[in-house]
């Protein structure tokens, strides 16, 4: 979308993404742990790897009662920025939206998981695997959010073939 609105206004929009996103950091991390070790758990199939999971547990649920509570003003004001992007975008004019600039964005996230898959090749510390989790998240999400422009742009340009062939228009 950056092509499409512009930088300044994809900074501006990506600023107030980010900003709804840090209320709940926490919680998600805190998540994904669980979920980790509860999967560590089923596949190792011992006591000793329930034990060690139950004991995370309980540690992490000390910490979550510790730590600062999501207040319901935070979410709705985060709900709110979000739902004011997401209306933003979908006002985007058809003009402005091609597939040179749809195209270009989804490239330039390839091209950086590529990068960050090269450099954990070479080397597998846990920086290098973070970064290449990341950067193959926001490819995954690019793709998530540009599908429901595919019928559009091949309607506007009669040229979407391209897009069907590569199995990007299908769900």
């Amino acid at each position: 979308m950056r092509r499409c609105i512009g930088d300044t206004a994809y900074r501006r929009e990506n600023s107030l993404i980010r900003d709804a996103a840090k209320p709940l950091t926490p919680l998600r991390d805190a998540k994904v742990l669980l979920e980790t070790l509860r999967r560590l758990e089923s596949a190792r199939g011992g006591r000793a790897a329930g034990a060690c999971v139950r004991a995370l547990d309980r540690l992490l649920q000390q910490e979550r009662r510790g730590s600062r509570q999501l207040r319901p003003k935070e979410l709705k004001a985060a709900a709110k920025a979000l739902r004011a992007v997401k209306r933003r975008m979908a006002e985007v004019s058809d003009s402005r939206l091609t597939q040179a600039s749809l195209g270009a964005g989804l490239r330039r996230t390839y091209k950086s998981g590529r990068k960050a898959f090269a450099r954990v090749q070479r080397n597998a510390t846990d920086e290098r695997l973070h970064e290449w989790r990341k950067q193959a998240k926001y490819f995954a999400n690019q793709i998530e959010i540009a599908l429901p422009f595919v019928p559009k742009l091949v309607a506007k340009s009669g040229s979407g073939k391209r897009f069907m062939r590569r199995g990007w228009g299908k769900r």
